[in-house]
C-alpha cells in the first residue's frame, strides 16, 4: 500500500518540502498538494516535483477553487482520501492561508492523522499525534503529585521517588511517559538527569488551558 501526506501548497516551497528532511517523514510514496490552478502554483508543483525525485516522491496536485474557503479546502481532502481509499500517513499544516490549516487540522483531528508543522524561525519540523491529546490532558491531571514534587525546580530521579515515598522504577516509568508528552523538561548534570516541569504542564496543572 502506497504511502501519502497532504499539504497545501502556500507559496513558499521551504515550507511544504522542509519537513521531508525529516527521515520519518520523508518514508511515503505520494505527496499531495492542495491549490489553485493557476500559473503560479502550476510553476511551483513542478519545482517540487522536481525537488523530490531524488526521494522517489511523486507529486499529486488536488485543485481547489478558493484558497479562502474552508469548505472547499476540506471536501476537497476528503475527495483526495476517498479517491486514495486510505488515509494519509500526516498532514502538512505550515503552508497556505490561515483557514486552510484550520480545516486541514479540524480533518486531521476528527480522523486522528498525525500533523506536521514547519517553522522556519525555529527550522524545526514538529510532530503532533492529535491520537494523544485525550492522553495527555488525562495523565497531565492525574500525575499531580509528581507535579508538586518538582515544583520547585532541578529534582533527581531520587529527589522525587523519596518526596512521594515511591521506588525509583515507578518513578521513572512515570517521567519517561510525561517526557514523551512533552510535559517535562530533563537535561543533563554528569551522572544524573535533572527533571523540571514546563509551561504547559503549569498550565494544564493550573486550569488556565
Amino acid at each position: 500500500m502506497d504511502k501519502y501526506a497532504i499539504s497545501l501548497l502556500g507559496f513558499d516551497k521551504k515550507i511544504v518540502l522542509m519537513p521531508l528532511m525529516e527521515y520519518r517523514l520523508s518514508l511515503i510514496d505520494y505527496y499531495v498538494l492542495l491549490t489553485t490552478e493557476d500559473e503560479k502554483s502550476r510553476s511551483l508543483i513542478d519545482e517540487i516535483s522536481s525537488s523530490l525525485l531524488s526521494f522517489n516522491i511523486n507529486v499529486m496536485p488536488a485543485w481547489i477553487n478558493d484558497i479562502y474557503d474552508f469548505y472547499d479546502i476540506y471536501v476537497t481532502i476528503m475527495s483526495v482520501v476517498n479517491k486514495i481509499g486510505y488515509m494519509p500517513s500526516w498532514i502538512n499544516c505550515s503552508a497556505g492561508t490561515g483557514v486552510g490549516v484550520s480545516a486541514m487540522v479540524v480533518f486531521a483531528i476528527q480522523n486522528g492523522i498525525k500533523l506536521v508543522s514547519y517553522s522556519k524561525g525555529s527550522n524545526k519540523t514538529r510532530i503532533i499525534k492529535v491520537e494523544v491529546i485525550d492522553k495527555f490532558l488525562k495523565y497531565a491531571s492525574n500525575e499531580k503529585s509528581i507535579f508538586h514534587s518538582m515544583e520547585n525546580g532541578n529534582k533527581t530521579i531520587n529527589d522525587i521517588s523519596r518526596d512521594l515515598n515511591m521506588d525509583k522504577s515507578t518513578v521513572s516509568r512515570k517521567l519517561k511517559r510525561l517526557k514523551n508528552l512533552n510535559l517535562i523538561d530533563v537535561k543533563r548534570d554528569g551522572k544524573k538527569y535533572i527533571f523540571n516541569t514546563n509551561e504547559t504542564w503549569e498550565k494544564i496543572i493550573n486550569g488556565r488551558y
